[in-house]
């Protein structure tokens, strides 16, 4: 790519109460092998050491804004207002970049002008950062159609994404009245204004799994999913392909909670997760098969 054509990209990092990890998420994106970026950090409200770590990191390319605790979706936004990059890309503050992550993925999103968000896949890593045998971000169902795809499941990595500038700022701000799926939220406006999704075969981040995850949780994280599809399907100008698919979305949003409360050790919690997941769908005993298949998987 041609030094003078290189186009700028904003990082949003919010982070609220990351002291232990901050220092190394920032590092990795000021370390990354594509220079011509900014990095957004929105400290939200934290309460530990965070505001002094990140004001012992002296490098022009980082701008740091303090602003009360209002919640992650919020804090994007406060960073999105702030961004001068034409792509946004998003590392939460206690996850890493590999240093070539925004380079290959730019890459990829120059070479496709009909694309307009480029993912990846991220690889789990403990809090002391070991990394375990997990990967997490795949492609999705329907390359082609990537609202029934984002329906049926979202497999989008969040921090291993580049977003076109111009996309987000036709779909509007990050939602503020959820805590956990701001990111599915995202996807699923930017599909539905059209956008389109191309998915690297390869892995570009790390995803760091500890005790203070927002979607640690299993009920946390369910209901911060189902809030987001609540949102949507209150949206007056749906396609019908989507209207169709409402029931199969709540269904496999719920199998998805059975599986998590089920990773928990929750399992009278989770066999009532399976069961509210089969008698919502438009086809129980297929679903019931799907329910299984996951669960061998595992």
């Amino acid at each position: 790519m041609d030094e003078r054509s290189r186009p700028l990209v904003t990082v949003l990092m919010p982070t609220w109460n990351r002291a232990p990890f901050v220092a190394e998420a920032v590092a990795s994106v000021l370390g990354q092998s594509y220079g011509a970026l900014e990095l957004v950090v929105v400290d939200d409200g934290s309460t530990d050491d965070t505001s002094d770590v990140l004001g012992a990191i002296r490098d022009q390319r980082l701008r740091v804004i303090a602003t009360p605790h209002r919640g992650i979706g919020a804090a994007l936004n406060a960073a999105f207002a702030v961004a001068s990059g034409d792509v946004v890309a998003r590392l939460d503050s206690d996850d890493l970049w590999l240093p070539t992550m925004v380079a290959d993925q730019l890459a990829a999103l120059v070479a496709r002008v009909d694309v307009d968000v480029v993912h990846a896949r991220s690889q789990v890593i403990d809090a002391s950062g070991r990394r375990r045998d997990e990967l997490w971000g795949r492609p999705l169902r329907v390359p082609d159609d990537p609202l029934l795809s984002l329906l049926y499941v979202d497999p989008i990595c969040t921090i291993t994404a580049v977003y076109r500038r111009r996309l987000l700022d036709h779909v509007g701000p990050w939602p503020e009245h959820v805590q956990v799926g701001e990111d599915a939220d995202l996807n699923l406006r930017v599909a539905l204004a059209g956008g389109r999704f191309l998915f690297r075969d390869a892995v570009v981040a790390l995803n760091r799994r500890h005790p203070g995850n927002q979607s640690g949780d299993p009920t946390r994280f369910h209901a911060g999913r189902r809030a987001v599809l609540d949102a949507f399907y209150a949206h007056p100008h749906l396609p019908a392909r989507a209207l169709a698919m409402r029931r199969l979305a709540y269904s496999n949003l719920d199998a998805e909670h059975g599986l998590h409360l089920r990773g928990a050790r929750r399992w009278r919690e989770a066999s009532a997760a399976f069961a509210t997941a089969i008698a919502g769908a438009p086809n129980p005993l297929r679903a019931a098969a799907r329910i299984a298949w996951l669960m061998m998987k595992s």
